[in-house]
């Protein structure tokens, strides 16, 4: 048998006979196609099955799920028990693993356009299709949502939108917001009189000189006023890429696209954590220059102030903390075992000695142990 075998199957005496291992894995496929009607839901749901329920070899043999090969599996006769000779479908001597009502419920959902109307992007993206993710060294794509009346945008590592694990982020991350501190340090960078020379004899390319200096003139504080296409062609010139990680934003410039000199940084790295606000739009919190991390700053104290007045006596449950401060009982819990950490790990957090890949959510997904050795070996063997 010379032909691909499809997954499900395998070749035993040059026949077809159905895989037990990733039979079951088609049958879901067929059976949650014909519930989302979404091949790209389905890839997503898919992969994630394979990730977590087979082992590191057989999904390397199942291999990734996505729209284009959705399609393929789900028109493929061979999974209802029948051959395709010159597009004519014979009954085949191998067995079915899709019964045929299945089959002809999922046959009946591909032939209507899946296709939806596409949400409008809030703003044109300069930056689309620079933005990475640094650990998993994948683009960034953008995709858009709706909420409450209006389209947001935000960009996803490509592995967590084909349903595999992220090494990086592995959340959304607000598109608006990444822009906003990317324009900011392109705003910085204006201000340099070599940027400025560069600018300019971009911009008289497609104006007259005296047109193109009156753009220039107080740029910083008339970013607002220019055209987009001109803050699109600004930023698209000075940043070749973005790198996103769980240690903030590095941005990578193209200096030679703006005529700087070659000693001119090429890198910025702005270090910080994006969080994700109950009901609010998500914030990135910035590290100041000594590496502390507002935001452990911020737990490690109030967990030590909850510790003592527990201790004293002025609250006795969680409860009552939440209560007194307006705060939820299940935050208190998460930040109260910040008070129970070693205290060199405490000294690292409020010197800014901890490594920049710990952050707030690093800590609260791990879930440090009370044994301060072993907390130690997690947190400061970096």
């Amino acid at each position: 048998m010379n032909r691909v075998i499809p997954l499900g199957y395998k070749s035993v005496d040059r026949k077809l006979v159905i895989d037990e291992k990733f039979s079951s894995l088609i049958k879901f496929i067929f059976e949650r196609f014909s519930e989302v009607k979404s091949p790209e839901q389905v890839a997503k749901e898919a992969n994630a099955k394979v990730l977590h329920e087979y082992s590191e070899e057989d999904a390397a043999q199942a291999k990734v799920f996505y729209r284009k090969r959705m399609y393929k599996i789900l028109k493929n006769p061979l999974y209802k028990g029948y051959t395709n000779h010159h597009g004519t479908l014979y009954k085949g001597q191998h067995s079915a693993i899709i019964k045929e009502e299945l089959w002809d419920q999922v046959q009946g959902v591909l032939e209507v356009p899946l296709k939806a109307p596409k949400a409008e992007m809030p703003l044109d993206f300069a930056l689309k299709s620079r933005v990475r993710c640094k650990e998993c060294d994948k683009a960034m794509v953008v995709c858009m949502t709706y909420k409450k009346t209006r389209n947001y945008a935000y960009y996803t590592c490509l592995n967590k939108h084909n349903g595999l694990l992220c090494k990086g982020l592995n959340i959304n991350v607000n598109a608006e917001l990444v822009h906003r501190l990317v324009i900011e340090e392109v705003r910085k960078i204006l201000k340099e009189p070599e940027s400025l020379g560069g600018l300019w004899q971009k911009l008289s390319e497609d104006s007259s000189p005296e047109d193109a200096y009156k753009r220039l003139q107080n740029i910083d504080g008339a970013w607002d006023l220019l055209p987009p296409d001109d803050q699109n062609k600004i930023i698209q010139e000075f940043v070749k890429t973005v790198w996103m990680s769980q240690q903030g934003l590095t941005i990578e410039l193209t200096p030679d696209g703006l005529g700087f000199a070659p000693e001119t940084q090429k890198l910025i790295v702005i270090p910080g954590t994006f969080y994700n606000r109950k009901n609010k739009l998500q914030v990135f919190v910035k590290k100041d220059e000594d590496n502390k991390d507002p935001a452990l700053l911020k737990a490690l104290v109030q967990a030590e102030i909850w510790l003592k007045e527990m201790n004293s006596g002025k609250y006795s449950s969680y409860e009552e903390i939440a209560v007194a401060y307006g705060l939820n009982d299940q935050y208190i819990r998460k930040n109260l075992s910040f008070a129970f950490l070693s205290p060199r790990i405490k000294e690292a957090i409020l010197f800014g000695k901890l490594s920049p890949q710990f952050n707030l959510i690093d800590f609260n997904l791990r879930r440090p142990p009370r044994d301060w050795e072993k907390q130690e070996e997690m947190f400061l063997s970096e």
